[in-house]
């Protein structure tokens, strides 16, 4: 069934989102690098390295039609720079054919949010609820990291689905539910 796979990074994991093209049915996969995992003190740059041994097989891209990652934000130059370089080998780590900039888009946060009908400034908890009607859910049983990739996804999709390019969408700050 084709999908669409919305991204949330950070440099400890990468949560990928599969959302199915036709329902909200999605699947969750987490790409920890072994330099991350528990007990684990090393450093982002050593983390960053690792991770394109944790990313998914080939297989796992094959019905995918888009990625969308969430643009990074740190609290720190610092910290963006690391964002930035697992930015980069996620890209990297794409198959040819999504390494096109109609297929791998970056969403910054504030344009899900608003994509979804939220304030673009909107909490965690704001963002979850959501999130969960979209999936059916009562309550969160994911942790907020798929769960923001899961909206990453499902704005991706619908934008898509209208035809309408991410920049147009950014400047009229297009809302899709």
């Amino acid at each position: 069934m084709p999908s669409v796979v919305g991204v949330d990074l950070s440099s400890f994991a990468v949560d990928l989102v599969k959302l199915d093209e036709s329902t909200n049915a999605a699947e969750w996969h987490r790409c920890v690098p072994r330099e991350a995992r528990k007990g684990s003190d090393a450093p982002a740059w050593e983390r960053t390295l690792g991770l394109p041994d944790a990313m998914p097989e080939s297989g796992y891209w094959e019905d995918v039609y888009l990625v969308a990652i969430e643009a990074p934000y740190g609290a720190s130059n610092i910290a963006l720079v690391a964002l930035n370089r697992v930015l980069g080998v996620i890209a990297a780590s794409l198959p040819e054919a999504l390494r096109r900039p109609e297929r791998c888009w970056i969403v910054r946060p504030g344009q899900w949010r608003i994509g979804l009908g939220l304030k673009g400034n909107a909490t965690k908890q704001e963002c979850a609820y959501v999130v969960d009607d979209l999936r059916g859910i009562g309550s969160p049983d994911w942790p907020q990291d798929p769960l923001d990739a899961y909206a990453v996804a499902f704005y991706a999709r619908e934008l898509n689905a209208r035809g309408v390019a991410l920049e147009d969408a950014r400047e009229r700050q297009l809302v899709l539910v």
